[in-house]
């Protein structure tokens, strides 16, 4: 068997899940200073571990896409094969900017697209994009995570719904909350994640409706998932498949999610697909809680569905990757 690591600079589900099948070690280097301090300190961790594993192959997160980078140029130097797996990051809505900070991030994006050995994506359109710029594509989308619950925790009355926020830049805090007002207060939006990362006017001056969680740990996060009736998960990115949404899938959630092709062909029952307006989402919540029931049927046949299939994909970048 070739000597395989992984390494990752970030935290991200899909990347322990993806390592746990593939049996190799994962090295996370993380380091929570300063971005300028980050980046030098993490890649002479990077560097000083491939000296000493001495790997065939090297299996890269990105983002970062400075990772990313640094294995492909360390590649030839050190004699090991590079396989990126590469998440949602392509900024290609920033293609056309001037600003320095986006030139940098597409020079890096285009360089490590061509020497990777192999850049693994989540959905056709990314592939499309991967080998447009001369790299080699395997589409392998996030394996369905295996979550365990703790007792069902009391919402108080009325209906729950459990929107997954990080609140980045793609992520409609907005609209979220002009819906709630929509529905009114016998429905409550919980919100996951660091709320002091949003405009503090948005939160202060939100409906009483809006439940704002904090940063949870792993186990209140998944339970309260579990919990709620509803679980939404939106961006205003294209082509970007949402981790929230295959966790509500290994939890037969109901599910809300935006009007993207890529989300729509791969989640295709146990969904309600809104466009991001606030009359279009506040329906969709609406019938996701009518029909919860009937939608957590249908999951049960999405959740093997999806399992089934990822599986054999899983099975086809395994083979390249161990050069089977």
């Amino acid at each position: 068997m070739e000597r395989i690591v992984w390494i990752a600079w970030e935290q991200q589900r899909r990347t322990t899940e993806l390592a746990r099948a593939l049996g190799v070690p994962l090295v996370r280097e993380l380091f929570a200073g300063p971005y300028l301090l980050r980046i030098p300190i993490v890649t002479i961790r990077t560097i000083a571990e491939l000296l000493r594993r001495r790997p065939a192959v090297v299996i890269v997160q990105n983002p970062s896409i400075v990772l990313a980078a640094l294995a492909c140029f360390l590649g030839p130097v050190l004699g090991f094969r590079v396989i990126v797996d590469r998440h949602s990051n392509f900024k290609l809505e920033t293609l056309s900017s001037t600003n320095p900070k986006h030139i940098i991030f597409h020079w890096l994006s285009r360089y490590s697209l061509r020497r990777a050995d192999l850049t693994i994506v989540t959905n056709f359109f990314l592939a499309e994009v991967v080998t447009d710029r001369g790299g080699a594509a395997q589409i392998l989308p996030d394996p369905i995570p295996i979550l365990e619950p703790g007792e069902p925790s009391d919402l108080g009355p009325g209906d729950h719904v459990f929107y997954v926020s990080s609140f980045d830049h793609d992520e409609p805090l907005e609209l979220v909350i002009e819906v709630a007002r929509q529905l009114g207060g016998d429905v409550t939006i919980h919100v996951s994640g660091d709320f002091t990362r949003a405009d503090p006017a948005l939160v202060n001056t939100a409906p009483a409706n809006v439940a704002f969680l904090g940063f949870m740990n792993e186990d209140d996060y998944v339970t309260t998932m579990a919990s709620v009736d509803v679980v939404l998960t939106l961006t205003t990115q294209e082509h970007t498949m949402q981790c929230g949404a295959y966790e509500a899938v290994a939890l037969g959630q109901p599910l809300v999610f935006a009007n993207h092709e890529e989300m729509k062909r791969y989640f295709h029952k146990g969904v309600v697909v809104a466009e991001l307006t606030v009359e279009d989402l506040t329906g969709a919540i609406r019938e996701a809680l009518a029909r919860q029931d009937d939608l957590r049927r249908e999951m049960v046949g999405l959740k093997e569905d999806l399992i089934r299939s990822w599986s054999s994909d899983f099975k086809t970048v395994e083979r390249i990757i161990r050069r089977k």
